[in-house]
C-alpha cells in the first residue's frame, strides 16, 4: 500500500492560529484521512503566511507531495518527494509482528516532519494489518512514546524492554 499527501488545508489550532493540515489517500484517491498536522511546511518566501480563509490557497507554500511505498523484497518503506527519495525505514516481518530496525531521512529534509509522516504511515499500516510492533529503532520508539494512540501496537509484555512502560 502506498499513499499520497495532498495540498495542505488550514484548521484552527488550540491557540487560534491556522495550522496546515496534510491529507493522505491511497493511490486510487479514495479513503482520504488526516495524516499529520504541521506548522513547518516549506515556504518559497520569507514572509509570514498571515491569516487565511479555510479552504483557500496558501500563497508562498510549496505543496508537499510525499509518497510512501513498501518494498517488501528490501524489507523497507521509502518516502519520496516527487521522484526523490527523502527517507526510509527498515523492518523485519514475521507472521504476526513487524520489527522496525532503522529510520533515516535525507539531511535536507530533516526538521520538516518527513520522518514523522513516514512512521505514522507504517504504524497505521501495521494496525490495519493486525501486526504487533517491536520498535527497535530509537526514532520509532520515540514517536510511539509521544503518540500514545500507537502504544497499543507494542505488546504489553514487551513495552518495558523498549522503555514504553504504562
Amino acid at each position: 500500500m502506498s499513499g499520497r499527501l495532498g495540498a495542505p488545508q488550514l484548521s484552527q489550532g488550540a491557540t487560534g492560529e491556522n495550522i496546515p493540515k496534510l491529507k493522505i489517500s491511497t493511490n486510487d484517491g479514495q479513503n482520504m484521512k488526516v495524516l499529520a498536522q504541521s506548522k513547518s511546511l516549506r515556504s518559497t518566501n520569507a514572509g509570514p503566511l498571515g491569516p487565511q480563509e479555510p479552504g483557500s490557497n496558501i500563497k508562498g507554500v510549496r505543496a508537499m507531495t510525499y509518497i510512501v511505498r513498501d518494498y517488501p523484497e528490501g524489507q523497507r518503506y521509502e518516502i519520496s518527494d516527487g521522484d526523490e527519495r527523502v527517507g526510509l525505514i527498515q523492518y523485519r516481518r514475521a507472521p504476526d509482528q513487524i520489527s522496525f530496525t532503522h529510520t533515516e531521512t535525507d539531511p535536507a529534509s530533516q526538521g520538516v516532519g518527513v520522518g514523522s509522516i513516514l512512521v505514522r504511515h507504517v504504524l497505521s499500516e501495521a494496525r490495519a494489518s493486525g501486526l504487533a510492533v517491536l520498535p527497535f529503532c530509537p526514532f520509532v520508539r520515540q514517536y510511539i512514546a509521544g503518540h500514545e494512540e500507537f502504544l497499543d501496537l507494542v505488546p504489553q509484555d514487551r513495552r518495558g524492554a523498549f522503555g514504553l512502560g504504562d
